[in-house]
């Protein structure tokens, strides 16, 4: 029994690549991801994020602080 790859309509990456899965409509999950970032709230998001940084904000102003981005 042959299988055949399944590739993203929109961006052509393949159902092999880690983390990726593709929907019902033939779409992958990044690019419905990307496609989101339009109704994302970007103000709100950055009051978040400074929220964030400045409860780990170092007390002490002898002491650096660093942000190391994951993903």
């Amino acid at each position: 029994m042959t299988r055949y790859i399944s590739y993203c309509r929109h961006c052509v990456m393949p159902e092999t690549k880690p983390d990726i899965f593709i929907d019902a409509g033939g779409v992958c999950n990044a690019c419905r991801s990307f496609m989101g970032r339009k109704e994302v709230d970007w103000n709100t998001r950055r009051g978040e994020l400074l929220n964030i940084l400045e409860r780990y904000r170092s007390k002490n102003s002898g002491n650096y602080d660093c942000v190391v981005p994951v993903s």
